[in-house]
């Protein structure tokens, strides 16, 4: 019985730590979008041009469901520059001035 019991928490354990770094690694990936967005101004404004176009786009006028589709689009397209982001951040951070 005591054997179970430690296989079942050994089992949660090792899932609350994969969680909790996946969820760390997701707003890491969140955290260098925002960055990418304040160092590019001009990426920032398209950005911004389109997500009120999908906005107003949106059919559902439940404001929950806009939240959770705009988090769901907002955390793809994080996701899909993860790569690209980190690099050019680090270069805006070494040559502030080209800001």
């Amino acid at each position: 019985m005591a054997w179970t019991i430690a296989i079942i928490l050994l089992v949660l354990l090792i899932w609350q730590t994969m969680a909790t770094r996946r969820l760390a690694k997701k707003l890491n990936i969140l955290n260098e979008y925002t960055q990418f967005l304040l160092f590019h101004p001009k990426v920032y404004a398209d950005h911004r041009l389109k997500y009120g176009a999908f906005l107003k786009s949106i059919g559902d006028k439940d404001v929950v469901n806009q939240a959770m589709l705009s988090y769901r689009i907002i955390e793809d397209i994080a996701v899909q520059g993860a790569d690209s982001f980190p690099l050019a951040n680090t270069i805006k951070r070494a040559n502030p001035e080209d800001m």
